[in-house]
């Protein structure tokens, strides 16, 4: 965290807050901009979960249990179907063999998903998880999270993931567009024509779904890190240089989640926030704030008494998507 310690400093002597003081301003502010990524970045995590053989089964189904209800419940998103990652490990090793042989071809014939992709921009936000009864349906909910210095990485690394898929799909709906445009005056390509092969015969509004397979292939095995960064170099240009690393990323981020779930402290913070939240003391309505500001404030207390030798972390999510970062400043600075 010595990174953060510093960016935080430089922040809080431009803000000029007084000394102990905590600013009037977020420390950091994260932006998740699409709803629909969160399910990508979902998908390509617990992909590569699977596939960790050293992970007891226990292990891995507490990690999925994190991964397809708390933290989909955090960022209001639809929970994932448990029972279907169940039946899915269960025939993961011929899964892997038929990925191995036939991702390509199928990621060819996946239209429909990455046509949904390009089209994003006229959809409606996913429906929010029910909160309160009183705040079911509003619109101006958020989430409040006190929390320590691993649960801070995980958010983070997730929202780095979901900022990079974010970066290449909408790259992706932009040349997708302009494509269509062009293709209609565009005469039939002379290799084309004369019934040669050509060289990437996958039409750009595929790119993104064969992008996600070839970052499923890059996790298993199946692609060496030059041909895919030379694969995605064809689709995306010099915009690719974003998704060269994602497969160490989500590598962290399913080391990351392991020790949540296993880290009895990381479960004590887990638990507290489940307990305040189903009580409104960790969210709800922005409009019946003031309301819960008690039960906001116990929340902190508690917070404060199980993080003692770490850094406290307030974060915020809303569900216009911005994910809120404050720093809370020990009193002896």
């Amino acid at each position: 965290s010595s990174g953060i310690n510093a960016e935080y400093g430089d922040e809080r002597m431009e803000q000029g807050g007084e000394k102990g003081g905590i600013p009037s301003t977020p420390h950091l502010l994260y932006v998740h901009r699409d709803h629909h990524i969160l399910e990508d970045a979902r998908a390509l995590i617990i992909h590569h979960l699977r596939r960790q053989s050293h992970l007891q089964k226990e292990e891995k189904t507490k990690v999925k249990l994190f991964l397809n209800s708390f933290l989909q419940d955090f960022f209001f998103a639809p929970r994932g179907d448990v029972s279907e990652d169940e039946s899915d490990e269960a025939s993961s090793d011929e899964d892997d063999e038929t990925h191995s042989r036939g991702s390509r071809a199928s990621s060819v014939t996946a239209g429909k998903g990455s046509t949904r992709r390009s089209a994003r921009k006229t959809d409606k936000p996913a429906k929010a998880i029910k909160l309160t009864p009183t705040d079911e349906d509003a619109v101006d909910a958020y989430n409040l999270f006190y929390t320590n210095n691993q649960w801070y990485a995980i958010l983070r690394q997730h929202q780095i993931l979901c900022e990079r898929l974010f970066t290449i799909n909408t790259y992706n709906a932009t040349v997708a567009e302009q494509e269509m445009k062009d293709r209609k005056c565009r005469k039939e390509p002379t290799a084309q024509a004369i019934k040669m092969r050509l060289t990437n015969p996958l039409p750009v509004e595929h790119y993104y779904t064969h992008f996600l397979s070839l970052v499923k292939d890059l996790l298993d095995g199946n692609i060496d890190p030059g041909a895919y960064e030379d694969k995605l170099r064809e689709m995306f240009g010099v915009n690719s240089f974003v998704a060269f690393t994602l497969d160490k990323l989500i590598t962290h981020i399913v080391r990351q989640s392991h020790t949540l779930v296993t880290d009895a402290g990381c479960n004590q913070l887990k638990n507290l926030y489940t307990t305040y939240r189903s009580g409104g003391g960790a969210g709800g309505s922005l409009a019946t704030q003031p309301s819960r500001s008690s039960q906001e404030q116990n929340y902190l207390k508690d917070a404060e008494q199980t993080i003692v030798d770490e850094n406290l972390y307030k974060i915020y999510f809303s569900i216009e998507a911005l994910a809120t970062v404050y720093w809370k400043v020990d009193p002896s600075w």
